[in-house]
């Protein structure tokens, strides 16, 4: 990864996958802005849970409210 002195933004290439007990993250590259509370990507996203998959590009993480926004080519599945 790569630390911006001038933004004080972490940028990670590759494979990345960030998990919990609830489900995962995976894509091939995240923005970790830590002033700001944000996680961004422009890349291909997989969110997997116990009774869903989302896939789509682009995400936004905003840890302040919590929120996960997947910017554009949303395919959700939803499991029994």
């Amino acid at each position: 990864g790569l630390y911006n002195l001038d933004t004080k933004k972490i940028s990670i290439e590759g494979t990345i996958t960030a998990k919990n007990n609830a489900y995962s993250i995976t894509t091939g590259q995240i923005e970790i802005d830590s002033d700001a509370g944000l996680l961004t990507t422009g890349k291909e996203v997989l969110i997997e849970g116990k009774k869903f998959t989302l896939q789509g590009k682009g995400m936004e993480i905003n840890n302040n409210e919590q929120k996960v926004r997947i910017m554009k080519d949303v395919k959700a599945t939803f499991n029994n």
